[in-house]
C-alpha cells in the first residue's frame, strides 16, 4: 500500500504529479497543466477543450463525423458539434455555424452534399448565408476571424466524387457553365450539346482548321464576313486563320493586306450582294492587278489575292475600279 494522501496537499507530495497550474478547479477557461515541480507542460485544458501548445503525436487522429438525412429542420452547430458532415436524401438541408467567439480562428467545418437533389445552405451564427453547396458538392468552411458571434468565414470547394485528375489529365463528365481554356481542344463528348456547339461555330463564321476529303486538303471556309461597317486587316497575327481561305462578303468592305503576311499567303473572296469590296495594301505592300483594278465586280464576283513578294500582292479574277 502506498502512502495515504488524506489531509495532504498533492502539489507538495509528488513532484511528478500533473496538476492545473493555478491549483484551482477546471472550468471553461483554458488552464496550463504543470508537474508537481511547477514545470509547464505543452497542453492546456478546460471543461470543454484541450489545447496543445506544442507538437502532438499519435498513430491516428480521427475527426468527428455525422451523417444527416435532409429535412426541413435547421441543424444548429455548437463548439461541441462534429466538424465533418455528410447529408443524404433529397430536398435540401440548412446548417447554422457555431458562435464564432467560442471557436479558435482556423476552425474548419466540412459539408459533403450526397443528396440526389437539393442544396446544402451553410449560414453563420446570424443566419447569413456563407455557402450554398449543390448536390454532389463538397465544401470546406474556415473561420478567419472570431471577433463576433457571426464571425468571418471563407469557403473552399473540393472536387466532387465524379471528378478525376492526374499530372496530365482532368476528367469531369458534367456541364461546365463558365470557364476559360488555354489552347486545348475540347472533345464533343465533353460539350453539353455538340450540335449546339457546331451551330455556334457556324454562326461565328470562322473555321480555323483545314478540312479533308479523301485525303485532299480543302480550303478553310468563312461563310459570312458581314456588315457594311466591318473591315478586315490581314497581317501576321491572323495569317494562319485566313491563309488558303474562301471568304464570303456581304458588304462594301475594305480588305487590307499587310506586308507582314508570309509570301505565298492567298485568299479568295466571293461577293454575295451588289456591293463592291476594295482591296488595299499597307506597310509597303502594293496590290498589283493587270488592269490596275482594286475592287471586285459586284454581286457573285470571285477574286483572289496572292502575296507574291515582300512588297507585292497580286489581285486577280472578276475585278473592277
Amino acid at each position: 500500500m502506498g502512502t495515504s494522501l488524506v489531509g495532504l496537499l498533492p502539489q507538495n507530495t509528488y513532484s511528478g504529479l500533473i496538476k492545473v497550474g493555478d491549483n484551482s478547479a477546471i472550468n471553461s477557461t483554458l488552464k496550463t497543466l504543470s508537474d508537481g515541480a511547477g514545470n509547464d507542460l505543452p497542453m492546456q485544458v478546460s471543461s470543454n477543450l484541450v489545447n496543445f501548445t506544442k507538437n502532438a503525436s499519435a498513430s491516428q487522429f480521427f475527426e468527428g463525423f455525422l451523417a444527416t438525412t435532409a429535412s426541413g429542420t435547421q441543424v444548429v452547430l455548437t463548439i461541441d458539434s462534429v466538424g465533418n458532415h455528410l447529408v443524404t436524401g433529397s430536398g435540401g438541408q440548412t446548417f447554422k455555424l457555431p458562435d464564432a467567439t467560442t471557436l479558435p480562428n482556423g476552425a474548419i467545418y466540412y459539408f459533403n452534399n450526397n443528396q440526389s437533389s437539393g442544396a446544402i445552405s451553410v449560414n453563420n451564427n446570424s443566419n447569413t448565408l456563407v455557402a450554398s453547396i449543390p448536390s454532389g458538392g463538397f465544401t470546406a468552411v474556415t473561420l478567419l476571424s472570431n471577433a463576433t458571434a457571426a464571425g468571418s468565414w471563407e469557403r473552399h470547394e473540393q472536387a466532387p466524387s465524379n471528378v478525376t485528375w492526374s499530372t496530365n489529365t482532368f476528367d469531369y463528365p458534367g456541364s461546365i457553365t463558365s470557364a476559360t481554356w488555354n489552347g486545348v481542344a475540347i472533345a464533343d463528348a465533353r460539350i453539353a450539346s455538340a450540335a449546339t456547339w457546331n451551330a455556334k461555330q457556324q454562326a461565328l463564321s470562322t473555321v480555323t482548321s483545314a478540312q479533308s476529303l479523301n485525303g485532299q486538303v480543302l480550303q478553310n471556309f468563312i461563310p459570312n464576313l458581314a456588315g457594311t461597317s466591318t473591315n478586315l486587316t490581314l497581317d501576321s497575327t491572323n495569317a494562319a486563320t485566313y491563309n488558303s481561305s474562301v471568304i464570303a462578303l456581304t458588304g462594301a468592305l475594305i480588305i487590307t493586306f499587310d506586308a507582314s503576311l508570309p509570301n505565298g499567303f492567298n485568299v479568295t473572296f466571293i461577293q454575295l450582294n451588289g456591293f463592291n469590296t476594295t482591296f488595299a495594301g499597307t506597310g509597303g505592300l502594293m496590290i498589283g492587278n493587270r488592269q490596275n483594278h482594286n475592287k471586285n465586280n459586284g454581286q457573285y464576283s470571285v477574286v483572289s489575292v496572292i502575296k507574291y513578294t515582300n512588297t507585292l500582292a497580286i489581285l486577280g479574277g472578276d475585278t473592277s475600279v
